[in-house]
């Protein structure tokens, strides 16, 4: 039954969105709530994947958010809410996988990365 009800209000949902596409943004408070309390649902109910806003993450980033820190960011949906974990190198790995920023393939994902755990392990040593 409850995963009737979710279903109409995920189609409702997506029919919003796709009307209203200047209304669905990244930083968009709202609407990555409701993606938020929807994949709480879906997870708590073991309901479908189809039951399940769009997240507006790169499979990358999806990765580094489902295995980061044993999970612990697994439901962050946007890149906006990444600032607000308060996980400093969370946020950069985020940031760096981002296609915005020109991450745009499984090789520069992986390049970015290892250049980040290259530039740390320099660090290591000048402290």
């Amino acid at each position: 039954m409850i995963e009737q009800h979710l279903k109409v209000v995920w189609d409702l949902l997506q029919e919003w969105r796709d009307a209203n596409p200047e209304g669905v943004a990244a930083n968009d408070v709202k609407w990555n709530d409701v993606c938020g309390a929807m994949a709480n649902l879906r997870e708590e109910h073991d309901l479908p994947r189809e039951i399940e806003l769009e997240r507006d993450l790169s499979p990358w980033q999806l990765a580094i958010a489902k295995h980061y820190g044993d999970g612990d960011y697994a439901h962050i949906t946007s890149l906006g809410e990444c600032y607000d974990v308060g996980d400093g190198l969370f946020t950069f790995l985020m940031v760096e996988l981002d296609p915005k920023e020109g991450c745009e393939t499984d090789e520069d994902a992986r390049a970015r990365i290892a250049t980040t755990l290259h530039q740390l392990h320099d660090l290591e040593h000048v402290i």
